[in-house]
């Protein structure tokens, strides 16, 4: 029958129909031995907690928890782990779909490779109403390439991945950060020595939601995933971080955040013309551009090629 898998997910906002969706992907994996543990973060969205106990009165491996107030992604699922009792801890979210065969494959991976601690794929992007609109190519990368790749951004999706327990237990869960928390956790892993591996296979179809984007988030999660490689290199040199929510409202606090919104769209829009332009001549013209703008613009680019330098060397 295989090792216990415990898929954990939240639910927020999500449409039903892409509630149905993920669950029914879950339901329908070739790998049979697991456990859904969902936790809903929205207490009054009821037509949502309806489906869900229809799909735990169905099946007896699904498992549902309501909290009584909205708690973020980061403490639901510590909430969801707290409960679980899988070898292998499966990430995955309500809005996105495995491919039938992603769990089986990955823990044939873990299972086959005692020093691989995570695994993450690739995977196809999907809009709002399920259309394929791109795939990210990023292709297979060893952990070394992984490790060198995450000291410049986050490039691997969260709801592909499948990892050990020991890690989850290792590290205490997530951290409670608003967005990025995923990165975080990466770089913890890092920090205490865990290996990470990126396959090429592209099974989960990740959702992009138009109403996910926003200015105001974008520039906050650009700023939380530099104060989390602060906090990375903290613990490089001594050991241990400075992590508090004090300290992130700090460093926020130092950086603007209200006041500098505008200019890091407008420079996020210089860095997305660069990654759009076509020629060689219009990608150069238009990075010459993106660098000279702003700092922002200037640290998206500069970050992006080291990142792509540090993955294929």
């Amino acid at each position: 029958m295989g090792n216990l898998v415990s898929v954990i997910m939240t639910t927020y906002n999500e449409e039903l129909v892409w509630v149905k969706e993920a669950l029914d992907s879950i339901m329908t994996q070739t790998y049979s031995n697991m456990e859904v543990i969902i936790v809903v973060d929205k207490p009054d969205e009821q037509g949502v907690i309806a489906l869900l106990r229809q799909y735990e009165a169905r099946y007896e491996q699904v498992k549902v928890l309501v909290n009584e107030r909205n708690i973020g992604l980061a403490l639901s699922l510590n909430k969801a782990f707290a409960v679980a009792r899988g070898d292998y801890i499966a990430r995955m979210d309500a809005d996105d779909i495995c491919e039938p065969e992603r769990i089986e494959l990955q823990v044939q991976l873990l299972e086959q490779n005692p020093n691989i601690h995570l695994v993450s794929s690739n995977c196809k992007y999907i809009d709002s109403d399920g259309v394929l609109t791109g795939e990210q190519k990023i292709g297979s990368k060893r952990p070394d390439k992984v490790k060198k790749g995450l000291m410049y951004t986050n490039f691997l999706i969260h709801p592909s991945w499948l990892m050990r327990r020991e890690v989850f237990d290792k590290l205490g869960g997530y951290r409670e950060f608003e967005c990025s928390q995923d990165y975080d956790f990466l770089l913890r892993m890092i920090s205490q020595n865990y290996h990470i591996l990126l396959t090429e296979q592209k099974l989960v179809r990740y959702r992009l939601r138009d109403s996910s984007i926003s200015s105001s988030r974008g520039f906050k999660q650009y700023l939380i995933a530099k104060y989390i490689r602060k906090l990375h290199d903290e613990r490089e040199k001594s050991g241990t971080d400075s992590f508090s929510l004090e300290s992130l409202e700090d460093y926020l606090s130092k950086n603007q955040l209200q006041l500098k919104n505008e200019k890091f769209t407008q420079s996020h829009h210089k860095f997305t013309d660069v990654r759009q332009a076509g020629s060689k001549l219009d990608k150069l013209t238009k990075a010459s551009a993106c660098l000279l703008y702003s700092k922002y613009s200037r640290d998206l680019l500069i970050n992006s090629v080291f990142y792509k330098f540090a993955i294929r060397m």
